[in-house]
C-alpha cells in the first residue's frame, strides 16, 4: 500500500516538475491537477477557464488528451 501511494505522489511531482520546466505557472499546473485554490485572488483574478488552460499548455507545447 505504501508503495502505491509513493508511486502516485512521485508521478504527480514529476509531472509538476516537467511542466514547470516548460514555463507553466504553478497556478495552472495545480488547476490542471484539479487543485484550484479558493482564495479571493484565485476566484476573481486568475483565469482557470478551459480556453485559458488550453492556451497555456499550447504555449508550452504540451499535448492534453481530451
Amino acid at each position: 500500500m505504501k508503495e502505491k501511494i509513493f508511486q502516485r505522489f512521485y508521478r504527480v511531482g514529476r509531472f509538476a516538475s516537467e511542466k514547470r520546466n516548460l514555463g507553466v505557472s504553478g497556478e495552472h499546473i495545480d488547476a490542471f491537477c484539479g487543485r484550484i485554490p479558493r482564495s479571493v485572488r484565485a476566484k476573481h483574478y486568475t483565469d482557470y477557464s478551459p480556453e485559458r488552460l488550453k492556451e497555456v499548455y499550447e504555449k508550452a507545447s504540451i499535448t492534453v488528451l481530451s
